[in-house]
């Protein structure tokens, strides 16, 4: 226990507990760590081994793991986080300025501000309920919920189940989806692989799709739709500027979009 500020931390061995009321700012671990709390802010925190408890109430500046994390929980700002390993379980409820998972990625909880958030591995739930500006993943996803803004959303792989309230700006998808649904406007949303259900309750102001789309419903204005691959069911009950789906390569198995004018196609 360290109430004091702590300038170079550095074990090679486990730590089984550890708790810091001051300032902390060089920490290397390469040992398991088996509990970790510090209540004022981190600069740099590095570990090798594995971390089974960590919780940190200030900011965290730089936080390097490359073992698997098992609980993490923070309540302060989170500059620069860097994951290479799996991690089981993260809640963070103050601002995520940049976040980086290499590995699997269990459960994954915010509730402030997400600014920069990528992922090169599978990611199994996720749930942020502030805005996020950018968010990558390459692996697929499997539960992700925000309930707040979403600037820029990029994944590679895919995406099991995407639930949004808020706003969508930009969201481009190049893997399979299974269900995706907002009830905030989507500005951009570009998928060119299949969609399997798709649902927004609010306006669309651009949807481009290159895959095959098996149910897509809408019930906001939906100013340009464009899809070359196979769409079974489409429904939306607002107005459609641009729709380009029936002069396009694709087959439409039912459709009502034209029953809410006016539309262009």
């Amino acid at each position: 226990t360290v109430t004091d500020h702590i300038y170079n931390y550095t074990s090679t061995g486990p730590i089984y507990t550890y708790t810091a009321t001051g300032h902390i700012y060089t920490y290397t671990a390469t040992g398991h760590i088996y509990k970790y709390t510090a209540t004022n802010p981190t600069y740099n925190y590095t570990a090798i081994g594995h971390i089974y408890t960590y919780t940190a109430t200030g900011p965290i500046y730089t936080y390097t793991a490359t073992g698997p994390i098992y609980t993490y929980t923070a309540t302060g700002h989170i500059y620069t986080y860097t994951a290479t390993g799996h991690i089981y379980t993260y809640t963070a409820t103050g601002h995520i300025y940049t976040y980086t998972a290499i590995g699997h990625i269990y459960t994954y909880t915010a509730t402030g501000h997400i600014y920069n958030y990528t992922a090169l591995g599978h990611i199994y739930t996720y749930t942020a309920t502030g805005p996020i500006y950018t968010y990558t993943a390459t692996g697929p996803i499997y539960t992700y919920t925000a309930i707040g803004h979403i600037y820029t959303y990029t994944a590679t792989g895919p995406i099991y189940t995407y639930t949004a309230i808020g706003h969508i700006y930009t969201y481009t998808a190049t893997g399979h989806i299974y269900t995706y649904t907002a009830t905030g406007p989507i500005y951009t949303y570009t998928s060119t692989v299949p969609i399997y259900t798709y649902t927004a309750t609010v306006p669309n102001y651009t949807y481009t799709a290159t895959g095959h789309i098996y149910t897509y419903t809408a019930t906001g204005p939906i100013y340009k739709h464009t899809a070359t691959g196979h769409i079974y069911n489409y429904t939306a009950t607002g107005h459609i500027y641009n729709y380009a789906s029936l002069v396009a390569t694709g087959l439409i198995g039912s459709t009502n979009e034209w029953e809410t004018l006016p539309h262009s196609i």
